[in-house]
């Protein structure tokens, strides 16, 4: 039995509502670019793809923090790309229409764009209260658009066309008033916002928590709020900026596995510039990937840290990077085992070909079979870093150990030297004590007896303490070795390495010094009753 129903027939006419245009806008903007910085970012991104070389990113008054009214705040940013003409500005800056292709390189660039004119061009409206575009293209008038950025957030009917539209002013300026804003008359951008809203004053100081530790570790050197170092984070971590020396050495001994097709420019904020770092450490060890599969190719290198965990805890995990963008944050793709070791691995890989469809419309995630295929590949590559990292800090440690025991063997000679060139000298006679004055197991000393059958009735003999345990089982002086028992009750109690280490070199130093026995059995007994 058809349990369908039965076409219906239709007026042609029928269609739903049409899509308001304040409504559109605010799904275009502040429906994915969720955050300040994450405008910020793509205020950038597209400074990227007009050529710039240069951005630079500064708030006025610097001290904004201090009792700063966030309408009186002005933000700016300067890129010396190529500029736009007023048709420039309308036909792909502020049209819904416009998009670019991340695959295509630009004739003109010769950068592939990272940016996204139409969704992405008014991703600070949100957040600010006026906006105002500058811009100069060469051989063309310079513009100036006033863009009234809560209006255009206020409800109407008009469609989107209409509703940018009537909330931009636009018009040619002067060369002069040009080069008073941007101090030169060459070509370029500046994008100044005159007030931000209170909600985004407050993301400026105090960030969205974004970072567990609020950031401490961060731009240490930097006169950066937590807001700010949010922002420094995204864009040093997520744009094409140029590679800056790291501990290991790894940007520059692997160029090739981290070149992309899009080269670096350089970033000011507040007055710092940013730099893209690789989170190594001296003595690192690393793994090249280099991926081909099913029209997908990456390059970059992995990362494990010999000693700590990897600063900042943002950067533990790997970052994939498309024409030399950032997609999400730093991830370990499911990698399980010691988390001493899992918390040392970082890097970066770059994807050279394929995986733009994968993208999501916020462009911080990918998903599909092609992007599980690379994931698995690289969790396999961590896999194996982990474990050549196990074993060879393993294999260090075991090194270190035996260099540090056959240093304490050479100190132990000199020190018993020392010690028997002191008993040997002039108005001394031969010491007695816990030890022999030479190889073999400590001498005891004689002990003092009552005399056969002699008894003091008033008291009554205790009974007897048990035996002493020494935690020294030989000493051989002139080999500068020294024999523990491993199983003695004072290495279960002071079991952590260092703590073991420590109380070696007291016994140690204690044989030397030829303590008397008493006194030797008196400070085991203390160390025992410590714990």
């Amino acid at each position: 039995m058809n349990d369908r129903r039965p076409a219906v027939e239709g007026t042609g006419n029928k269609r739903p509502s049409p899509l308001k245009g304040y409504v559109l806008f605010k799904i275009l903007t502040k429906g994915i670019y969720t955050t300040f910085t994450r405008a910020v970012k793509e205020a950038v991104s597209n400074a990227y793809d007009a050529d710039a070389n240069n951005v630079e990113i500064i708030f006025d008054p610097p001290t904004f923090l201090t009792e700063q009214d966030p309408a009186e705040l002005t933000v700016q940013i300067y890129d010396d790309g190529k500029g736009m003409s007023l048709d420039d500005f309308w036909d792909k800056f502020a049209s819904i229409e416009s998009e670019k292709q991340p695959t295509a390189k630009d004739p003109t660039t010769g950068r592939f764009p990272i940016g996204q004119f139409g969704i992405g061009s008014f991703a600070l409206v949100p957040f600010s209260r006026t906006l105002t575009l500058y811009s100069k293209k060469y051989d063309k008038s310079p513009i100036k658009c006033v863009i009234h950025a809560e209006d255009l957030q206020e409800e109407t009917s008009d469609d989107f066309a209409e509703h940018v539209r009537k909330n931009i002013e636009d018009k040619e300026i002067t060369e002069e008033e040009w080069a008073t804003v941007f101090d030169s008359g060459d070509s370029g951008t500046v994008i100044e916002i005159q007030g931000v809203t209170e909600e985004t004053y407050s993301e400026l100081v105090d960030g969205v928590g974004r970072f567990e530790d609020g950031g401490m570790s961060l731009f240490t050197d930097a006169p950066y709020t937590t807001g700010l170092k949010e922002i420094a984070w995204e864009l040093s971590t997520l744009l094409p900026l140029h590679y800056t020396e790291d501990p290991g050495g790894v940007a520059e001994k692997h160029k090739s596995s981290l070149k992309s097709h899009n080269k670096g420019i350089h970033i000011t904020l507040s007055e710092v510039p940013l730099k893209r770092e690789i989170y190594s450490a001296a003595d690192c060890l690393t793994k090249t990937v280099d991926y081909n599969h099913g029209g997908v190719t990456a390059k970059g290198v992995l990362v494990a840290r010999h000693k700590g965990p990897v600063e900042p805890r943002d950067a533990n995990g790997v970052i994939l990077r498309l024409n030399n963008v950032g997609i999400g944050t730093y991830q370990l793709f499911g990698l399980v085992g010691q988390a001493t070791i899992r918390q040392r691995l970082t890097g970066e890989v770059h994807i050279l070909h394929g995986l733009h469809d994968a993208l999501n419309a916020a462009r911080d995630r990918f998903s599909g079979p092609a992007f599980d295929h690379l994931k698995a590949h690289l969790l396999s590559a961590l896999q194996e870093l982990a474990s050549e990292a196990g074993t060879h800090w393993k294999e260090t440690g075991k090194k270190k150990k035996e260099r540090r025991q056959e240093d304490l063997r050479e100190k132990h000679k000199e020190a018993y030297k020392k010690q028997q060139k002191t008993k040997a000298g002039p108005g001394t006679g031969k010491a007695t004590g816990g030890g022999d004055g030479g190889d073999g197991p400590a001498k005891k000393d004689p002990e003092t007896r009552p005399k056969p059958g002699a008894r003091d009735p008033d008291n009554p003999v205790p009974a007897d303490p048990p035996p002493f345990a020494d935690p020294v089982v030989n000493v051989r002086h002139g080999a500068g070795e020294i024999t523990f028992n491993e199983n003695h009750e004072l290495f279960k109690i002071y079991k952590g390495v260092k703590e073991t280490e420590t109380m070696k070199a007291v016994l140690r130093a204690l044989k030397i010094a030829d303590v008397p026995k008493g006194v030797y059995e008196r400070v085991i007994t203390t160390l025992l009753s410590f714990k």
